[in-house]
């Protein structure tokens, strides 16, 4: 059983890191956006920092989670 176990949580983390890849973790970036001066910086999936989710998300960054980037900041202020 905990074999099993062992091979099906493998399996769902190889195909997590299949799908979210660079190649996939961006979408056409949008011009329309208001986002607003909140500070809030997430880390986008290409490895940028953006102000808050609104601006990665304008940007075309499909997946993103919070805190800055280690590196590579885009400022919009």
């Amino acid at each position: 059983m905990k074999k099993i176990q062992i091979f099906i949580l493998a399996t769902a983390l190889c195909l997590l890191f299949m799908f979210c890849t660079k190649d996939n973790c961006m979408t056409e970036a949008q011009t329309d956006c208001n986002c607003g001066d909140i500070y809030e910086p997430v880390c986008g999936c290409n490895g940028l920092t953006y102000p808050n989710e609104c601006e990665a998300k304008c940007a075309g960054v499909r997946y993103f989670k919070r805190g800055d980037c280690v590196s590579n900041t885009i400022t919009g202020y």
